[in-house]
This record gives structure tokens, C-alpha cells and sequence, in this order.
């Protein structure tokens, strides 16, 4: 639906179908990573979203795999000339992701990022911008 919205806003035709292909799998990387996040907490409240017995390793796997094509939605959008916006909105919640997953393998579910470190993305986001460096930012 963003996706939509977005086309409906800009002239992105050029690069619709495109995005239209990855925002799906946009949207499952952010939902991976908060279940990844919030594993314990979910399990210790009765729920489990990964499955008992399933290796957490394949959801590291397919959450890394799907925050990549994320990434390229927001190539997408940003090569097509996308309003400033719009790659801010959809960079943060990518950069925020890989450094949230990062955090998560390396500490375990309930990590989460200090809000320094998120002041830091933020403006590393928009130094980017400036530059016109790549908004979606590297894999972490």
C-alpha cells in the first residue's frame, strides 16, 4: 500500500514495477527482525513465531536476505529521484533493522539499540543524503 502512495505522489513509473516486486518482502525483513527481537518476550507471553524446534539461524538467513532487497527498494527509489521524503522514510527503518539484527545475534532477543546509537543512524542517514550516497546504507 505505501508503495502505491508513493506512485501516486512522484513520478516513479520508471522504477514501479520494480519496487511494486520488493515491497512485500520489504515489509517481511522489518517483521522478521522484530520477531527476532522480541523472541523472548513472545515466548516467555505464550507465543512463538518461529516454531519450537525450528533453527533461529534460518530466520537470521532469510531476515539478512530480505533487509538486501529492501536495500534495493530504496536504490530504487532513490536512482529514480524520489523526494527526499520518501528515502528517509523507508532508509531509517532498513538501516534501524540491519543494526537491530546485528545487535539481536550478537546479544541475543531483547536487544535493542541505545537512542544514541539511533541519533547516530539518523544523521548518518542524512549525511548520506547530502552526499548523495546511498540512503539504504550498507549491511552491517
Amino acid at each position: 500500500m505505501l508503495t502505491e502512495l508513493f506512485l501516486l505522489g512522484a513520478p516513479l513509473e520508471r522504477v514501479a514495477e520494480a519496487l511494486r516486486r520488493r515491497a512485500a518482502t520489504f515489509g517481511e525483513a522489518l517483521q522478521l527482525v522484530n520477531i527476532l527481537k522480541d523472541a523472548a518476550t513472545d515466548e516467555d507471553e505464550g507465543r512463538s513465531f518461529i516454531g519450537d524446534g525450528r533453527d533461529r539461524t534460518l530466520a537470521f538467513e532469510l531476515a539478512r536476505a530480505d533487509l538486501e532487497v529492501a536495500g534495493e527498494y530504496v536504490a530504487h527509489l532513490q536512482q529514480a529521484g524520489a523526494p527526499r521524503g520518501y528515502l528517509g522514510f523507508t532508509a531509517l527503518p532498513v538501516r534501524l533493522a540491519w543494526a537491530t539484527l546485528a545487535r539481536v545475534e550478537e546479544r541475543g532477543p531483547g536487544s535493542k539499540l541505545t537512542r544514541p546509537e539511533v541519533a547516530e543512524l539518523v544523521g548518518a542517514l542524512h549525511a548520506d543524503l547530502d552526499a548523495g550516497r546511498p540512503a539504504a546504507g550498507a549491511a552491517e
